[in-house]
């Protein structure tokens, strides 16, 4: 049942087709465009599997509705192909080809398949709520389907001609285990680093391996990251409606296939209701004045005029990758789309690059470059001094004071205080080395700022600073050092996702006049991760200002360890190095201190946090998309 070996890749296909400008490669690097490569596993799939809910279309599976998976079906069948790469946008049905080969196996291609997941659990689940209970569901397969119990676990299937396995990714199991049919889950995650030159090695046994690598994209270094670069790189177009040249789905401003008109609302935000009417196709050939509005019959169209290029033909040619993004998938809005992206790029301004990482990893199914800063970057905004500062600033709506409190070298207190303005621009007030919470308040008090704006670290000293905060009415705020986001959810409305926790009030006893006196304090939660990334942007000039004034060099103190420390010098304690992790030898970016005092970069923490959640930049997280 298996397809003879193609020695040409489709390449006779594409006579007489052009290659937008943006593609960047020749015709004869193209195959598949206009028409599609069927495949025994793509014949399978149509004769016996139905879509269900879900899934953004339902019914008897049809091609037509996904052209881009036609090509790796195919390459799953050539005998000459050892591993498939797909590196595709979320919601693109990654997991409907692995389904698919799961039971197109059992019945035409004998051998024992292994399946790996993110957990042991995942792998499980992956198995029981899909994989089995699609191939057991196939009235095609029930001639091979075991009937006793013992032949049947949660995790595992014993035919009488193979066996089939759903595990966790580890070193345990990936070296404990070996099969000709591997098919490799989710590998942007870190606990694929090094995994997969395991499960090679274990494969190389079987003369006819076949290793189907499918996940979403991830960040640069990642396993698929590498796998895909390694591979053929095959790219999918859509062809323009119009000419009917190839158009690589490009986001970038230079060469952008989907456009939109900038519309404000009398505020001068975004009008987003008014931006999506615009949104649209624009071919990037001069010469082809094509624009079109989405629709389900158009994208179909295009993509039927699509097709992949090739964008590393000197790879193994045992070895083909594939990416497509989510402009071709017919269930996917144009404007839905154009909407995540403004949001996304709005919230970027703050510094908060979350939601743009997202749309580049699961919407356009690309690899997110990490922006690390391996040294002291903070800036000099200019224009302004400290004593400047202190009246006034004709952008700012409100200021902040965040305290950090420490016990180390006696009772001190550590205080900045930054104005705020819209959009997210800000600038250092001042910045304080305080002997006791009486100068404390002082420092706040001279400052302008009100006594709800003021937020007070509490991993020292716990109980004391929230009693001073119930008094006072300030914030006690504490960082979660284990958690990246948190879940909002009111009743009928749909649940998002916060780098803070909903704030809560702790019972404490305060004295008032010699007397205990029952009072709460205010406290907040939040994302160490996101505020330490958050400010590393920002000091990196990302976002909107982020102001330190000319004289900053003046902000000098005595140190925890009796020594000279300056704000510059605290802001810079923390940077993101490449380590090598010593259980494993493997190396990965993590957070390292190189100045023993960071208290004013925790303030700065903090003041992030303030900002966020009173408005000025967005903080709603993407939540990770289920699915395929």
């Amino acid at each position: 049942m298996l397809l003879a070996p193609s020695r040409t890749r489709g390449r006779e296909q594409t006579k007489g087709k052009e290659v937008g400008e943006n593609s960047e490669v020749t015709g004869n690097q193209l195959y598949g465009s206009g028409t599609i490569r069927r495949s025994p596993l793509l014949d399978f799939m149509e004769e016996h599997y139905e879509i269900i809910a879900p899934a953004p279309i339902t019914g008897p599976f049809r091609i037509e509705n996904s052209l881009w998976a036609a090509e790796p079906m195919f390459a799953m069948c050539d005998p000459s192909i050892r591993e498939v790469t797909t590196q595709w946008a979320a919601q693109g049905g990654k997991n409907l080809l692995s389904e698919g080969y799961i039971s197109y196996t059992v019945l035409h291609n004998p051998g024992n398949v292994l399946f790996y997941g993110q957990t042991d659990e995942d792998a499980e689940m992956f198995a029981t709520s899909r994989a089995l209970k699609r191939a057991k569901s196939i009235p095609v397969l029930e001639s091979v389907w075991p009937d006793s119990k013992g032949a049947k676990k949660n995790n595992q299937v014993h035919l009488g001609h193979l066996a089939l396995e759903f595990l966790g990714i580890n070193k345990s199991n990936a070296r404990g285990k070996s099969a000709p049919h591997v098919i490799c889950d989710e590998k942007h995650l870190p606990q694929w680093k090094g995994m997969g030159t395991i499960i090679k090695k274990r494969c190389s046994a079987f003369w006819d391996h076949k290793i189907l690598n499918i996940s979403t994209a991830g960040e640069e270094g990642s396993e698929i990251d590498l796998d895909f670069l390694r591979g053929s790189q095959e790219d999918w177009h859509l062809g323009c409606p119009a000419c009917q040249r190839l158009v690589r789905l490009n986001w970038s401003q230079e060469t952008q296939t989907i456009v939109w008109e900038s519309k404000l609302s009398q505020d001068g935000s975004k009008n987003i209701r008014e931006i999506r009417k615009t949104v649209r196709f624009k071919c990037p050939f001069e010469d082809c004045n094509c624009e079109e509005r989405d629709s389900t019959p158009l994208r179909k169209e295009m993509n039927r005029l699509g097709g992949y290029v090739c964008d590393n033909p000197d790879a193994a040619t045992d070895h083909r990758s594939f990416h497509v993004s989510q402009i071709a998938y017919p269930w996917v809005a144009w404007e839905a789309m154009a909407e995540e992206w403004i949001l996304a790029s709005e919230q970027a301004k703050s510094g908060d690059l979350s939601n743009l990482k997202t749309f580049v990893i699961e919407t356009m199914g690309h690899t997110w470059q990490r922006r690390v800063s391996t040294s002291s970057t903070a800036h000099v905004t200019g224009g302004y001094q400290i004593v400047d500062m202190v009246f006034s600033w004709e952008l700012e709506k409100e200021r902040f004071a965040t305290v950090d409190v420490q016990e180390r070298g006696g009772r001190h207190f550590w205080v900045c205080v930054r104005a705020w303005g819209g959009g997210g621009v800000s600038r250092l007030v001042s910045a304080y080395r305080c002997e006791s919470w009486d100068e404390v308040e002082k420092r706040i008090e001279e400052n302008g700022v009100k006594a709800k704006r003021v937020g007070v670290d509490s991993r020292h000293a716990t109980e004391e600073v929230k009693e001073m905060c119930a008094k006072k009415e300030w914030h006690y705020m504490v960082a979660d050092m284990t958690r990246t986001e948190y879940e909002w959810k009111k009743p009928g409305a749909v649940a998002v996702k916060r780098p803070y926790k909903r704030s809560s009030w702790h019972d404490v006893f305060v004295r008032d006049d010699g007397r205990k006196v029952r009072r709460y304090a205010h406290g907040i939660i939040f994302s160490k991760e996101w505020a330490r990334g958050v400010l590393s942007n920002r000091i990196a000039g990302t976002g909107t200002e982020w102001g330190l004034p000319e004289d900053v060099g003046q902000l000098v103190f005595r140190g925890t360890a009796k020594i000279e420390s300056s704000y510059m010098a605290q802001l810079n304690s923390w940077v993101e190095k490449e380590v090598e992790i010593k259980k494993t030898g493997e190396k990965a970016l993590q957070w390292v201190q190189i100045n023993t005092d960071d208290h004013f970069r925790a303030c700065e923490e903090m003041q992030l946090v303030l900002a966020a959640i009173s408005g000025f930049f967005p903080s709603e997280l993407t939540g990770n998309r289920k699915g395929d």
